[in-house]
């Protein structure tokens, strides 16, 4: 039952936003796109991680490679709401990361550990991000509903998932060598977050033809 939820349940989830998302695509702005293809992307990557598990390859590099591009989306992300100003810090922050990914793979947790240095690492960027988002918006006007901007429920799930997950990427090598049923219950909260996650953001996406969206866009370049 288990594995029938972490194999098939969980990746399937990835459909509900990008559903909503290419119902709503015409509408969604450059933020909006950024998180759109990030969901793509996971979803792709998921999939050829189950395939290639099924055919008894090794998949630990996988988890190396796609923690560069998942800062790089998010990242992304980010720069779209926060304006151009922030270029400074996190265009180089993007290089400076894929860099330390890049030297942890092959010279530090190679091949058959995952990336238990860089992904928290990459999550507590993350959270900065999205702490800094929600204090922006104290100078949002009182009378916008936090609910009508769907940035506001993309953020949330961007948090929910990543501040969630952290202390399981710092001990995950430990916990694959550990007891089985400890591990199962990991994996299963773990996708269960991020089950969470994708239902945040297709209520996100659902909500991106409101003009408080760009109302808030507005405001957090100011």
């Amino acid at each position: 039952m288990v594995l029938f939820y972490i194999k098939y349940i969980v990746p399937s989830s990835v459909l509900i936003p990008l559903f909503i998302a290419f119902v709503n695509y015409k509408w969604l702005s450059r933020a909006y796109k950024v998180i759109l293809w990030f969901v793509l992307f996971s979803g792709v990557v998921n999939t050829i991680h189950w395939v290639l598990i099924g055919q008894g390859f090794y998949t630990t590099f996988i988890f190396h490679i796609y923690t560069i591009f998942e800062f790089f989306f998010l990242s992304l992300f980010y720069l779209q709401v926060f304006g151009k100003k922030w270029e400074k810090i996190i265009i180089p922050l993007i290089v400076v990361f894929a860099l330390l990914c890049i030297g942890n793979f092959l010279f530090v947790q190679n091949k058959i550990e995952f990336n238990t240095y860089t992904r928290p690492i990459e999550v507590i960027i993350t959270m900065v991000y999205g702490t800094y988002f929600i204090n922006r918006q104290n100078i949002v006007d009182e009378n916008i509903s936090w609910s009508s901007n769907g940035l506001n429920w993309i953020n949330t799930g961007i948090l929910v998932y990543y501040a969630s997950n952290l202390f399981m990427f710092i001990f995950f090598n430990y916990l694959v060598t550990g007891k089985r049923h400890l591990f199962d219950i990991v994996l299963v909260v773990h996708d269960t977050l991020l089950i969470t996650e994708y239902v945040l953001f297709a209520i996100g996406f659902s909500k991106c033809k409101t003009i408080l969206t760009d109302k808030l866009g507005h405001l957090m370049h100011a």
